[in-house]
């Protein structure tokens, strides 16, 4: 026999051998196999999407629909995305100009009709699921000289049914994480073709989509990062080969210098600040929080924590992990792509470490988005291990799929409520302007800002009163709930009394699903309270110690503020503090949203609880059933010795400025070119043994702190000295940053000890 036919024969012996062994890499799987098992994928992920497919728009929607109106005409508006800030924005700088574009390509087929917005939405989510597919079969086969089509399929089958994407795939504006996830996938998935074949055309579509998902959102950043990690795990791999990453790094710096030019700032986002963090603990205790509902990914507000579906997901995740460490340890040939993959799940969650905090009801779940990518494959490596028994092998991956999609489901069906409630708040802001004539001063009261962590009308009321949703423009209209902190109501109750026949005022009610008029109306007469209980209170156990009373009123609008002076019993440190509860007309029963805060001093018997009600809309315009209900730390024992109504003036300073009022500004004092001063004038005088004010101004576009607080801000950028009643000057250059600012004031103590509680706040509006 030839030389060469013995080689090519034990060649052949040595491939049939290593087939068999069942060490040896999983089969490839046939195209007729792998196409059906898409099919599969798709329809269930549609399926699964099906809830939300033909709902309206939620929240920030309806800011896009506005803009859309106008850029359809005016192209001009699209092109400015390319070299300013994302869609106009003074208090945010993000520069996304390509999800503008799709955005504008949506309306133009679609106009106002959500189904194609969210088929759009839904197509970027499966085309990322396609791609990984792709990727893993890359990974694997580049990283291990093998081909693993169960590993890829299920990688991409777990991303497409992961629970915690409604927030990124159902909500339309979500789509800004959804589709810089697909151009990131797709710029790896061709780099992976072009380290294959080595052909350019593989390396230019790799940029060009790299450069794509750079301009629709900054996570795409880590694109650099991820080929640089799959590079050090090749194998022979030296450092010289990482240089083949450097068109990327090109790229990247190229993105960075049209981003200072487009933005003034390389950083840019919700805060220009890289590395400020203004409570280390609370943001660590968030992340802890977050990495848990990332791998939980179930909405509590619909399934509890001891329900069988939770517990089941729980089960298959605890499965899950040992699998994994058991195929990392036995299985040599799975440990370079395994190591790659949690370095990819690494890099993807740092973009976003600021921000990282994912809530009970999975609000703030669209920032794990990317990270979900590599956590599917995790999965997938765990749950597709060949070497477990052969049931395992077919039903821990298929149950872990239909879990997931069930419990998908269950996670959308909040956002289709919210879209039926969005479409009701606008029918019904509609029917308001079919019987008001022009554009009168409104007020709304108890909108739904979400829906068990689906978004109704958090920034929508703008794009609500604007044509197409209603028959012209509305300018005078203003929402006021609880998740509104940065309008100063309490700032201006005064000048909403005085002014209150120019000022209309509707609030939502939720069992009819629509706006009633709210009558205005202010008792003027110190309110004295009936207590429901005795005047000790205690409980055993987890159990909180509660007290309601009544005050004696007809109205909600003065009582500002409430002391409850009480003997603890058992005095000790009681972390969880005070709270008091409301209830009235507006909202008839108890809930813990609805409170007010405060925090006991550890170890003190006799105290005087301080609750701010007066910046609380959803109180302050309630009249009939006001009730109130005291709640303290979990086994603490009180006498409760009275509770008293206490006058705004003498617990807090006051502060004015020109046209300041609800006619005029609202609250909102203005810099800019026309205006660069601006005074303001304080006065504490009221406030028993105040010698002196201090002024607090936060640092720009932040969330705003508890109005009316007892503590100074943790996001304050200065103190003022003023005095205990006088005028400060607010001048444009001393603030770098445009945006908007909260400005409160303290009074102080002749020892320079803050006393009392916070102004009402105002917002400064700097213009760039």
């Amino acid at each position: 026999m030839p030389v060469r036919s013995q080689l090519n024969s034990s060649a052949a012996k040595a491939a049939a051998n290593q087939e068999s062994s069942p060490e040896s890499a999983v089969k490839e799987t046939s195209r007729a196999q792998l196409f059906a098992t898409l099919a599969v994928i798709t329809l269930a992920t549609v399926v699964a999407y099906s809830p939300v497919l033909f709902d309206f728009f939620n929240g920030d929607d309806f800011v896009h629909l506005t803009w859309l109106r106008h850029a359809i005409t005016q192209p001009e508006l699209i092109w400015k995305n390319f070299y300013s800030s994302w869609l106009d924005g003074t208090t945010t700088k993000f520069y996304r100009p390509l999800i503008s574009v799709f955005m504008v390509t949506d309306y133009f087929v679609w106009r106002s009709n959500g189904l194609g917005f969210h088929l759009t939405n839904l197509a970027f989510h499966l085309c990322s699921s396609f791609l990984l597919f792709g990727i893993v079969r890359g990974v694997v086969q580049q990283l291990t000289g093998r081909k693993d089509d169960r590993v890829a399929l299920l990688s991409a089958a777990v991303f497409a049914l992961y629970p915690l994407h409604p927030e990124a795939v159902s909500w339309i504006t979500g789509r800004v994480d959804s589709i810089v996830t697909t151009f990131s996938l797709a710029s790896f998935w061709a780099y992976l073709h072009w380290r294959e074949s080595t052909k350019v055309k593989w390396l230019v579509l790799s940029l060009f989509c790299f450069a794509l998902g750079l301009i629709s959102k900054e996570m795409a950043i880590t694109v650099p990062a991820v080929l640089v990690l799959f590079e050090l795990l090749r194998p022979n791999t030296s450092f010289k080969k990482l240089f083949v990453t450097t068109p990327f790094w090109l790229v990247l710096a190229g993105y960075f210098v049209v981003r200072r030019l487009a933005l003034g700032t390389f950083v840019g986002g919700y805060d220009d600040s890289l590395l400020f963090i203004a409570n280390f603990k609370e943001f660590l205790l968030n992340w802890l929080h977050a990495l848990r509902m990332l791998i939980i990914p179930i909405n509590k507000e619909l399934v509890g924590s001891h329900n069988l579906l939770t517990k089941a997901w729980e089960g298959l995740c605890i499965g899950a992990v040992a699998l994994g460490i058991w195929r990392f340890a036995t299985d040599k040939n799975s440990r370079r792509p395994i190591l790659f993959t949690l370095g990819w799940f690494a890099l993807s969650l740092l973009p976003v470490y600021k921000l990282f905090a994912i809530a009970d009801d999975l609000q703030g779940s669209r920032l794990a988005y990317l990270a979900t990518v590599p956590l599917s494959v995790l999965f997938a490596f765990a749950l597709g291990y060949f070497r477990i028994h052969a049931v395992l092998r077919i039903a821990l991956p298929v149950g872990f799929c239909t879990l997931a999609a069930v419990l998908l489901w269950i996670n959308n069906q909040p956002w289709r409520e919210a879209g039926l409630q969005a479409n009701a708040l606008r029918h019904s802001l509609q029917q308001i302007y079919n019987e008001e004539k022009g554009d009168p001063q409104t007020l709304l009261i108890g909108m739904p800002d979400h829906h068990k962590g689906a978004y109704i009308s958090r920034n929508a009321l703008w794009g609500m009163t604007k044509f197409p949703q209603m028959k012209g423009d509305i300018w005078n209209c203003l929402m006021l709930n609880q998740f509104e902190p940065v309008h100063p109501f309490g700032f201006l109750k005064e000048s909403l009394f005085k002014d209150r026949a120019q000022i209309k005022v509707f609030r939502w009610v939720p069992a009819d699903q629509r706006f009633l008029a709210v009558p205005l109306k202010s008792a003027h007469v110190a309110t004295t309270f009936k207590l429901e209980g005795p005047a000790r209170i205690s409980s055993d156990g987890k159990l909180r110690p509660e007290l309601v009373f009544q005050p004696i009123t007809d109205s909600c609008w003065d009582l500002d503020f409430v002391r409850v002076d009480l003997d603890l019993e058992n005095p000790g440190t009681f972390p969880t503090g005070a709270d008091l509860l409301y209830a009235n007309d507006i909202n008839p029963t108890f809930q813990l949203g609805r409170r007010t805060h405060f925090d006991l001093e550890p170890n003190v018997r006799k105290q005087s609880l301080l609750f701010a009600l007066r910046s609380l809309p959803e109180w302050s315009f309630g009249s009939s059933g006001a009730r109130l209900k005291l709640l303290l730390p979990p086994g603490s024992t009180a006498v409760i010795k009275s509770i008293t109504a206490v006058p705004s003036a003498s617990v807090m300073p006051q502060i004015d400025f020109e046209n300041s009022g609800y006619m005029g500004t609202k609250g909102y004092l203005h810099l800019g070119a026309d205006k660069p001063q601006n005074k303001l004038t304080v006065d504490a005088s009221s406030v028993p043994g105040a010698t002196a004010v201090d002024v607090e101004i936060t640092r720009a576009n932040l969330l705003f702190e508890e109005q009316n607080s007892p503590k100074p801000s943790t996001f304050a950028r200065e103190h003022r000295p003023a005095a205990l009643k006088g005028t400060i000057i607010l001048d444009k250059k001393d603030f770098s940053t445009p945006g908007i600012y909260e400005l409160r004031a303290w009074a102080k103590d002749s020892s320079g000890k803050l006393i009392g509680r916070s102004s009402d706040h105002i917002v400064i509006a700097v213009d760039p």
